[in-house]
This record gives structure tokens, C-alpha cells and sequence, in this order.
């Protein structure tokens, strides 16, 4: 169907629509006293053609309008069209919707398309905004036909949602009564058609989903009739999915698009709604018994890991000193019956008081991703690099896409001592190594107190010691850097010397060992008793000194070295045995003498 018409005006104010011309499929121009155009069942495409006839008091040739000549034409806004109408949709497109047109004495194309979902006739009005001036409005009347009987849809509980081709009341495209919650990432309806021809069928040429406001979710529809499908009585599955990309509401319109011109399409609304804790999302702390009960079930932090909100307080589960990192387990819970798998952002973490521990995180979890089965769950390590004494809360945020984000705190301990480090001496050959610090702490006989290790000078007069990185011990780096050691006693007049890789500072690989000599040669001839330090800095970590006695003799210090223990063991033993063999002899022969002496005494006729 085609409307011509022109407008004009005459100074200033409304201007004037001065012809209007209605052409049919047909052309037939019907005549222009018809006050109000109807726009028939069958049409649902209107095609308008405006355009500027300027009428001018001085006449189409005075100078006045030659020499002005913003008369020839009048600038047109984007066109504005709407209905009263709760079931009818009209959209206008053409060249005014991409912005201001200089609209001339040439017609212009603007197409007013309808979609009806209700039965009768409902005014349309048609506005063109004009620079300057007031609008220009026109309307009309579209026809919209009757329902389709016998049409039915119902949902998966066997609720009837559309009867006879219309949405009950609480589906109806005004209401909007009926919503799906949060938890409900698919929806599903039945569509069936009940003719009383047997043989006959109804055609279903399209499905679409209309969605306000379209910036929540996104609606996919899938089943047997998004494709032109003929329906007759047995019932054809309909499937609506949603993905959301953030919290709010909805509300989704389904469209049957029927194949006949006579009855209206079918349509039901509902609301959806989008937030709140996601229902199945799961958090453990175990790896070996991952359970949703642990730190989150179904989008709810347990009240033992949850957020303490003041500065201070400690929370129920504490990372100890030689932890230096905390793994967590992402996963959707088995019990749920939400869908099986969720999107969620990179995590992010807060730390009170901070200055103590830098974090940062790692594993599969870290960079976001999609929590699924429990059989193969997501991994995200918080990982600790303290540097500093002190207790302080852990609070990890992760982000889940269109839910609320999820929320756990625990409580971390630190001494600031470098995990992962560790030095080994070689007291003497036969003891083997004597571990003087153990993952960044210096061990007790390693602190120079009263059971400090000792060496004897005359057989120690090198010291070495080997320095180690463990790397499943260490944070963002894989490598202990050492900074240059030194060494000191408790006499002013020696000084003993270091070398090897460590004594000039070294950055100690994963797993690789270097070593440091501590040479006392310089402090033989002070015959004293020492006292050695050994000390070295971990930048940004607390340094390390570690220390030992240097004896003259070491003979009754309870640090003997095994070799002179052993020879005291074997003197003991045969000592011993030594002693028991003499006093076996003094018997043996004492016996024999009282033999001697009894056989002496008998008379003679007995001997």
C-alpha cells in the first residue's frame, strides 16, 4: 500500500498537508476527501513518499524567493512512530532514520512496517520532526486479524500459557506476570494445533523473540519450529535460552509467525529475572576431599569464610608460616539443577592491613573461565610473597558473569622469611650435611647459642656450604636472588675469608645447588676460641645470619665429631670384652685349684 503526500507552509507555525494520495496494490487512487486511511489484513508493509511544495506569499518567481533560497526544501529529523496498541509493533525505516534529510519537491521513501499480535483496528501516528517549525503528523488505521482457535502452548509443568491463539492473562504482552528466576538458564513450551479437519495443519513460518531491555540477556530459540514448520495436533517442542551478560530484568516476547493472513500471529510474554547468588557455583580449598561445602555452595560463602568487614579480625582458617600459597577448586555443584557450567571473571583479591604479603595468582582460575563438572574442576593458587612480620586477611572476589560475585577471606601468617630457601653445611665427612637453614629460617644449632654446632680449627680450617632454591616452595619467580655475604667473629684481629659462586651474591636457579666457602686459615695462629657469623641479604625478604663455634679443642663439647665417638665406642667395647675374659680365667682357674685341693684331702685307699 502507497500514501503520497506533500506538505507545505504559509509564514510560519503547523504546516500544511496540502495533497494526500492513497494508491491501493492496484494504483487506484481513491479519492482525498477520505478523512481517516485503513490499512488493510493483508498489508503489512506501508510505503509513504513525502515530500517539500513550498507555497510563498511572493509568488514561485518574485525575487524575494530566489534569493532565499532555504524555502526550496525543509530539513526532516528522524521519523517517530507509534500505537496505543499493547500487541502491535510499527517500525519506520527509510532515509530520515539515519539522521537530518533536506527533504526537496522530490519524493522520498519511508516504510512503516506493522506485526500484529492482537485482534481489531488501532490507530498509528506518524510524526516528522522539522527544523524550526512544529512537526508534521499523519495517521491511519491498521486491521489486525483474529486469532487462531484451537492453537495452544503450554509450558513444562502442563500449564496452558496460550489458548485458542491468545496468551492467558498473566501471559499476556501487557502483564508480564510470569517470571523466570535467576536460576533458570532455559525454558521450554510445547506448541500444538487441535483442527476439527483431521487432516488439516496450520504453518508456523517463524519464531522470534522480542526483547526489552535487550542489553540483559541475550534469547536464543531452538527446536523444530525456528525453521517453516507445518503443525498439526501432536505437540512441537519449544526451547528458549538465555545468556546473560549482567544483572537486571526483562521482559521477552515469543512470536508465532503463522502462515495466513486471515488470523494474527501468536504471541506470550513473560519476565525474566537476573542476579542473586549463582545457584551451583561451588568453591572448595581441598584437593583431595573437594566438597561445595567447604568455602562456597551455590553461590554462598559458609559463614567460617566469609568477608569479617573489620580491620583486624582474624579469620576461622589461617595460611600458617611456611605456606606460600593457597589453592581453591572451582566447580558446579552435582546437586544442582542449574546448568551445568558458569562464566566467571579473572578474580581479583584485597589484603587488610596491607604491606605485609604482596599477592598475585595463578592457575587454571586465574585469568577467568568456566566453572564446571566436579570431576574436572578449575584450579586458581593464591600465591604469598611476604616480606615483612605479620598476620593479616585475604578477601578474593570472583566475578560471575550477570550473578552476584562470590566472596571468601581467610587469615595469613607471616615471619617474612624467603620460602623456598635452604643452606647445607658439611659439618664434618663423616656426619654428612647438617642443614643450617630450612625453607628461609635458620634451624636452632645454627643460631650461635649454647648447643651451637662447633668445629674443631685443626681439622675445619674450610667450611663450605651449599645453598638450594626449591621451587615448589617459590612465589612469581623461579630463582633465590642472594645478595654478597659476609662474615664476622668476636676477635677484631681475624676476618675470614668467603668464596665460591655464593661470596660474590647469586641468583640461585630452582633446584641447582651453589656453594660458599667459609676459609678460617687467617685465624689459626689466635689459638682462641671463635665465634663465626655468616650473614647475607634476600632484598625484599628479612636477611639471614646464621653462625657456629670455632674450638681449639672439642673433645667434651657435646658436639664431638663422629670419628672421635666411634674410636670411644670401640675402646669401651673392648675394654669390656677385655675384662670379661679375665675374670673368666681367675674362675676357671680358681676352680681348678679348689679340684686339687678336695682331691688332696681323701684318704689314700680312695685315691
Amino acid at each position: 500500500m502507497i500514501l503520497l503526500f506533500s506538505f507545505g507552509r504559509s509564514g510560519s507555525g503547523a504546516p500544511e498537508i496540502i495533497s494526500r494520495s492513497v494508491l491501493d496494490e492496484d494504483c487506484l487512487m481513491l479519492p482525498r476527501t477520505v478523512s481517516r486511511i485503513l490499512v488493510g489484513i493483508d498489508v503489512s508493509i506501508l510505503r509513504l513518499y513525502p515530500l517539500t511544495r513550498l507555497l510563498s506569499p511572493f509568488g514561485a518567481t518574485s525575487p524575494s524567493r530566489q534569493k532565499n533560497p532555504w524555502l526550496q526544501s525543509q530539513v526532516v529529523l528522524p521519523a517517530k512512530v507509534k500505537t496505543l496498541a499493547p500487541g502491535v509493533f510499527v517500525r519506520a525505516n527509510g532515509i530520515f532514520q539515519s539522521g537530518p534529510y533536506d527533504l526537496q519537491d522530490i519524493p522520498v521513501n519511508l516504510t512503516v512496517s506493522h506485526e500484529c499480535l492482537v485482534f481489531g483496528n488501532w490507530t498509528i501516528d506518524l510524526s516528522l520532526p522539522l527544523v524550526a517549525f512544529d512537526p508534521v503528523r499523519i495517521a491511519w488505521t491498521k486491521e489486525c486479524p483474529t486469532n487462531v482457535v484451537g492453537l495452544t502452548v503450554q509450558n513444562t509443568t502442563g500449564d496452558i500459557i496460550v489458548e485458542n491463539g491468545l496468551a492467558l492473562p498473566e501471559w499476556s504482552l501487557s502483564a508480564h506476570s510470569a517470571v523466570a528466576g535467576p536460576d533458570v538458564f532455559n525454558d521450554s513450551f510445547s506448541v500444538s494445533w487441535k483442527s476439527i479437519d483431521a487432516g488439516a495443519s496450520l504453518v508456523i513460518v517463524e519464531v522470534v523473540a522480542i526483547v526489552e531491555p535487550p542489553e540483559v540477556c541475550a534469547v536464543i530459540l531452538g527446536g523444530p519450529l525456528m525453521a517453516s514448520f507445518r503443525i498439526k495436533k501432536d505437540p512441537q517442542e519449544l526451547s528458549v535460552f538465555f545468556n546473560c551478560s549482567q544483572q537486571g530484568s526483562m521482559n521477552v516476547t515469543v512470536v508465532l509467525l503463522l502462515d495466513d493472513s486471515t488470523h494474527s500471529s501468536t504471541a506470550f510474554s513473560f519476565s525474566k529475572a537476573v542476579g542473586g547468588p549463582r545457584n551451583g557455583f561451588s568453591v572448595s580449598s581441598s584437593r583431595v576431599n573437594i566438597t561445595s561445602e567447604d568455602v562456597v555452595q551455590n553461590g554462598v560463602t559458609q559463614l567460617s569464610w566469609s568477608n569479617l568487614g573489620q580491620s583486624g579480625q582474624l579469620g576461622a582458617h589461617q595460611a600458617g608460616l611456611n605456606t606460600n600459597r593457597s589453592p581453591f577448586l572451582f566447580f558446579m555443584d552435582p546437586s544442582s539443577t542449574s546448568y551445568a557450567s558458569q562464566a566467571f571473571a579473572a578474580p581479583t583479591w584485597t589484603v587488610d592491613p596491607p604491606g605485609v604479603c604482596n599477592l598475585f595468582t595463578a592457575g587454571a582460575a586465574a585469568p577467568g573461565g568456566v566453572s564446571g563438572s566436579i570431576l574436572n574442576p578449575l584450579e586458581l593458587q593464591v600465591v604469598y610473597e611476604c616480606t615483612d612480620v605479620g598476620v593479616f586477611n585475604v578477601t578474593v572476589s570472583v566475578p560471575i558473569v550477570a550473578f552476584d560475585p562470590v566472596e571468601f577471606t581467610w587469615t595469613k601468617v607471616s615471619n617474612g622469611h624467603r620460602l623456598g630457601l635452604n643452606v647445607d653445611a658439611a659439618a664434618a665427612p663423616e656426619r654428612g650435611f647438617v642443614s643450617v637453614v630450612a625453607n628461609g629460617a635458620v634451624t636452632a644449632p645454627w643460631k650461635t647459642s649454647v648447643e651451637a654446632v662447633e668445629f674443631n680449627q685443626q681439622d675445619h680450617k674450610q667450611i663450605s656450604f651449599a645453598f638450594s632454591a626449591d621451587g615448589s616452595q617459590l612465589a612469581s619467580s623461579q630463582s633465590v636472588p642472594v645478595q654478597a655475604p659476609y662474615a664476622t667473629t668476636n676477635s677484631s684481629s681475624c676476618v675470614p675469608s668467603l668464596s665460591g659462586p655464593i661470596s660474590n651474591g647469586a641468583n640461585i636457579p630452582a633446584h641447582e645447588e651453589q656453594s660458599l666457602v667459609v676459609d678460617m686459615t687467617a685465624c689459626l695462629s689466635l689459638q682462641v676460641d671463635l665465634v663465626v657469623q655468616i650473614n647475607f641479604g634476600l632484598a625484599p625478604y628479612k636477611n639471614i645470619s646464621f653462625g657456629f663455634i670455632w674450638r681449639q679443642n672439642v673433645q667434651n663439647s657435646p658436639q664431638q665429631p663422629a670419628s672421635d665417638a666411634s674410636k670411644t665406642v670401640f675402646i669401651g667395647l673392648a675394654v669390656g670384652f677385655g675384662g670379661l675374659f679375665l675374670i673368666t680365667v681367675i674362675v676357671l682357674v680358681w676352680r681348678r685349684f679348689k679340684k686339687q685341693e678336695y682331691q688332696n684331702s681323701l684318704a689314700p685307699d680312695y685315691k
